[in-house]
């Protein structure tokens, strides 16, 4: 643990209560050049253009075909629409943008309003250890992101309409839908405020989304990931990470081992069943997706890897029929899992470099005295 845990807390305190000066900052910056572009196409009028020049009614452009060594003409009205349709993009984009970057600047003002209000809760006896994480950033991806959509979208669907009434239709779809799509985007990746995760002897003090609540530990799982910075927790049963910086992930990821593989036996000999996300374990079977397989008959668990495929937890049986796979990213509590079927079967999760907490402790004796289901 920190040898200053009083540190760790005041840190975290500071995180939940300052400013996100830099994202409010870029989405100013975004906003205010949006704006002042879109002031200065308000007055602008469509010029058709052809090959750098100006045209006049009757005018004709030539112009070669993609696939042709052709000239063909086009005609000062169809380059007029083609201006037209340039033009209500770039407006249509510029107050996209706007719209968006305000969205995003006013949820991190909101956002921010609750952490403030998150700090007395958050007050008391101090944790052994505490993080917590910004989301204002993300408010800043999604607008950057929602932009790019807004511009493709938008300039395609607009000069395809310039054909046809099913062109038309069709083009004012695709700019409509993808704009809608952009405002989606940004709405979901607002911020929703800091995320503080205190650890506690019992379990986790966790703030996110304007509440706190206390978690105990049985009801955490953890997912270390392939490294330090990318370890995650979540509350069994919903939706939803919060993400750990790599100290905190560390002591959580040890305080979950500790106090399930505590419990764990004695869990199952109640006829409780143990959660592993996409792995379930009973007092006799693993279940792998929809697919059983006895205790007696597992075989091992093991990672593989495919083209293209996030890498996957293989299960297999003695015999070495597979009974199916999992993506390892989506386990959680693997050291947990590993410590258990070493204890109930001499089966240990091997290959994976995310279960750092056993020690070896799977080839002792169980905690609660329960005699392992296959001796070897």
């Amino acid at each position: 643990m920190s040898d200053e845990p009083g540190r760790a807390q005041r840190e975290a305190i500071a995180v939940v209560t300052s400013v996100p000066v830099a994202a409010l900052t870029t989405l100013g910056v975004v906003a205010v050049l949006a704006v002042l572009g879109l002031l200065g196409l308000v007055d602008r009028q469509p010029q058709p253009f052809c090959q750098g020049e100006a045209m006049a009614p009757g005018d004709t452009c030539g112009r070669r075909g993609r696939r042709s060594v052709r000239t063909f003409q086009v005609s000062y009205e169809r380059v007029l629409d083609e201006a037209t349709g340039t033009l209500l993009a770039q407006r249509w984009c510029l107050a996209a943008v706007v719209v968006m970057a305000v969205v995003a600047i006013a949820s991190i003002a909101v956002a921010r309003r609750r952490d403030r209000r998150l700090v007395l809760d958050l007050a008391g006896p101090g944790p052994t250890y505490a993080h917590a994480s910004r989301t204002a950033w993300r408010g800043v991806a999604s607008v950057l992101g929602g932009s790019a959509l807004v511009a493709v979208t938008v300039g395609l669907g607009l000069r395809i309409a310039i054909g046809g009434q099913v062109a038309q239709t069709v083009g004012w779809s695709i700019a409509v839908l993808g704009t809608l799509a952009a405002l989606v985007l940004v709405w979901r990746g607002r911020s929703r405020g800091s995320e503080y995760v205190g650890i506690y002897r019992e379990g986790v003090r966790l703030a996110r989304r304007g509440q706190v609540r206390d978690v105990p530990w049985l009801a955490v799982h953890h997912f270390p990931g392939s490294s330090a910075t990318t370890s995650r927790l979540a509350v069994i049963g919903e939706t939803g990470t919060v993400s750990l910086g790599g100290a905190t992930g560390g002591e959580v990821g040890v305080a979950v081992w500790q106090t399930w593989t505590s419990t764990a036996l004695a869990r199952l000999a109640a006829g409780e069943r143990l959660d592993f996300g996409p792995l379930v374990l009973t007092g006799q079977e693993l279940l792998v997706g929809g697919e059983a397989v006895a205790l007696l008959e597992l075989g091992s668990l093991h990672p593989v890897t495919r083209r293209k495929e996030p890498v996957a937890l293989q299960v297999t049986t003695r015999t070495g029929a597979v009974v199916g796979d999992v993506v390892l990213a989506q386990v959680p509590n693997l050291a947990v899992l590993d410590t258990v079927l070493g204890w109930l079967v001499k089966v240990r999760v091997t290959g994976v470099g995310g279960v750092p907490y056993t020690g070896g402790s799977s080839t002792g004796v169980p905690p609660t005295g329960v005699p392992p289901t296959r001796a070897e």
